[in-house]
């Protein structure tokens, strides 16, 4: 009885101290734009955005729109002739309050700067890009600076760092704080 409470509690170390299983499968890496995907809108691809291959994703308000057939509210692009660069299209509609919006972003991962240059405010964080970094194709104005909740910056981070590493090398890291002489 006692040994099979030792292998049980054993079994249960062991899962919980695995490395969790990402969104593409065991043994496999997640795609650029899976990454980036979670990096720009916080969803899991998979569970809350749907991927049709490694080039091209949806996301739906919520399961419940997936399921009715409603039109998804973000579509995801990735051109092979630009494999760093994201094509967000923001296709919003409430029909109950008559308001409709559409939008078409280029996300330059290539200008994106380490997630380190990130500054705390409040209960966000203001991530710093080049003004060519984040653009809106529609109104032609580009961005320089998107906002994270201070909660999920951590994972977002860690999502632009894997980009950074093994797809879009981006600008260099900022030089380290000055040493402080005490």
């Amino acid at each position: 009885m006692l040994k099979q409470l030792f292998a049980a509690t054993a079994l249960a170390c062991a899962l919980v101290a695995s490395p969790a299983v990402n969104a593409a499968g065991p043994g496999e890496h997640p795609s650029f734009l899976r990454a980036a995907i979670f990096f720009l809108d916080g969803v899991e691809p998979g569970k809350d955005a749907r991927m049709d291959g490694d080039n091209h994703a949806y996301e739906w308000a919520d399961e419940a729109d997936y399921r009715e057939g409603k039109p998804p509210v973000f579509e995801f692009t990735v051109k092979k002739e630009e494999p760093c660069v994201v094509y967000a299209k923001l296709d919003w509609q409430d029909l109950s309050r008559g308001i409709s919006k559409t939008n078409l972003i280029r996300y330059d991962f290539t200008k994106f700067p380490s997630p380190r240059v990130g500054r705390f405010w409040s209960q966000v964080v203001l991530y710093d890009v080049p003004q060519e970094a984040m653009c809106s194709l529609k109104v032609n104005k580009c961005n320089s600076s998107i906002q994270f909740d201070q909660r999920s910056w951590p994972r977002r981070a860690t999502a632009l760092d894997y980009i950074r590493a093994n797809y879009c090398k981006g600008l260099p890291e900022p030089p380290p704080p000055p040493r402080q002489a005490y």
